[in-house]
């Protein structure tokens, strides 16, 4: 009898091990995957433009870059939308995390990205400015990658020798 409870109480510390490093490698995974959403983000945001090619001093306008002369790739005529992109993770308990990336800080708080973001009719010239959809391919992207590590996660564990 004395056998039986010795090998209960090793699997048991066994299964608390492995709980343990389940959350852990669980945690990495999202992290990891929260981490290439940000990056995913930025490089759509490089990328994607609003399809018309312009030429002027937008250095003279009240917003403008100075030195700008004309469109750039994408939407980066700052940089400071595509640095503005990040993660947080958060963990509201032992078993549960919680992250997020896209405009998080005070920059994220105005009107401007999401409206880049998601398209809106300039104020000017009240043309249709298509949206370039960033957040929605990133967040899609970061889904795909938290999956493949998540299901990584579950072949380890069903290889696990008690």
């Amino acid at each position: 009898m004395p056998v039986k409870r010795k090998n209960f109480d090793l699997m048991s510390k066994r299964i608390d091990g492995l709980e343990g490093a389940t959350r852990s490698k669980m945690r990495d995974a999202l992290q990891e995957s929260l981490e290439d959403g940000r990056d995913k983000l930025r490089e759509l945001i490089d990328q994607r433009g609003t399809g018309r090619t312009w030429y002027g001093n937008w250095g003279s306008m009240p917003h403008g870059t100075p030195g700008r002369t004309g469109s750039a790739p994408g939407r980066s005529a700052t940089g400071k939308m595509r640095d503005s992109a990040t993660f947080e993770m958060s963990a509201d308990s032992k078993y549960r995390v919680r992250g997020r990336f896209g405009w998080l800080g005070r920059l994220g708080d105005s009107k401007y990205m999401p409206m880049q973001d998601q398209g809106f009719t300039h104020w000017i010239t009240g043309e249709h400015i298509e949206g370039m959809m960033a957040i929605r391919d990133a967040r899609q992207y970061a889904d795909e990658q938290f999956e493949r590590r998540a299901e990584k996660v579950a072949r380890e564990l069903a290889n696990f020798d008690f």
